[in-house]
């Protein structure tokens, strides 16, 4: 290698762009040298960067000063006479934003698409994908679209979909998480426990790592409970309510004491015993008294301190043979 220099650039770290960069040389006898700032490689700047395009800035400043259907309509134009420009992301981003500030959130969530499939790559991309986010959350806190001039038209469903879109393209990623979170807590806040049950435990299993896990846990173990209509009825949310609310109870002793957890355990079980009586007494009705003292004698073993446990005692000694 004698007599060569081979010149090599290192970049200090991704996230500090002002931070001039060292360059060394390799010299004739194996030893790495830095060069002197006259010498080093100089970092380049890309011209596409938005700065540098009076247009973009222009927007950019007019939706910052909440000009926004000025923006919108030269955006748009923009777009129409610059498709080939290296800005055009910025350009859809910003026109995107002038839309969010007219109210056309289908628009901008749309025009966000667009960047997002055309331009996988661009810096930007990470803030279409909020910007999706905060049309979809916008939908869910009760924005209405108009029609025939008046704003009826609910969205809340398109919503719940364009969270998920935003959970399919980029999965994993932050923006994601909090599509997730979102989607589960406007079913529980709605009332669909069902759903809020199905989307708890997914984000549970999808970010286990997250400091909010615990809370939602509790929340899928409540939306179960919540599920259960009645000794009458299915037991299974009434069954999966308890288990969840014993390994939070287990995991977390203090969010146990502080959300009364013994307590909504000991309303599960009167369900659950409610249940077992309740089905003694129809088979009691129906002529089996065999089923029936089957399921007084498992109640008593199960649930001996619940008041249906007396009940059941009381039952049992109508059905069984006197010896």
């Amino acid at each position: 290698m004698n007599g060569c220099i081979l010149l090599v650039t290192t970049t200090l770290s991704i996230f500090a762009p002002d931070i001039p960069r060292k360059s060394f040389q390799l010299t004739p006898d194996g030893n790495w040298t830095p060069l002197s700032p006259s010498t080093s490689v100089k970092p380049t700047t890309k011209a596409t960067d938005a700065e540098s395009d009076p247009a973009i800035r222009r927007l950019s400043d007019l939706v910052r000063a909440g000009r926004f259907s000025q923006a919108r309509s030269e955006g748009i134009e923009w777009l129409k006479a610059n498709p080939t420009s290296p800005n055009y992301d910025r350009g859809l981003l910003v026109t995107a934003e002038a839309m969010r500030g007219t109210r056309e959130y289908v628009r901008a969530f749309y025009y966000c698409d667009q960047l997002l499939d055309e331009h996988g790559d661009s810096p930007k991309f990470q803030d279409a994908m909020e910007l999706q986010y905060s049309v979809a959350d916008l939908y869910l806190l009760g924005a209405k679209d108009k029609l025939l001039g008046f704003r009826i038209v609910n969205r809340q469903d398109e919503a719940i979909e364009m969270l998920f879109r935003i959970q399919q393209r980029a999965p994993g990623s932050p923006v994601a998480e909090k599509a997730l979170l979102r989607t589960a807590d406007f079913y529980w806040a709605n009332g669909d426990f069902d759903l809020a049950a199905d989307a708890y435990h997914s984000y549970v299993q999808t970010y286990p790592r997250s400091p909010l896990v615990p809370q939602a846990r509790l929340r899928e173990a409540y939306s179960n409970l919540a599920e259960f209509h009645g000794p009458q009825f299915d037991a299974t949310p009434v069954i999966n309510a308890k288990t969840l609310l014993n390994q939070v109870a287990a995991d977390y002793p203090e969010m146990a004491k502080q959300e009364a957890i013994p307590e909504k355990l000991d309303l599960a079980d009167r369900q659950m015993a409610r249940k077992l009586y309740l089905n003694a007494d129809f088979y009691r009705r129906t002529g089996k008294p065999g089923a029936a003292i089957v399921l007084c004698n498992r109640l008593v073993k199960r649930f001996p301190n619940a008041p249906e446990a007396a009940d059941a005692q009381k039952l049992l000694a109508r059905l069984e043979p006197k010896s």
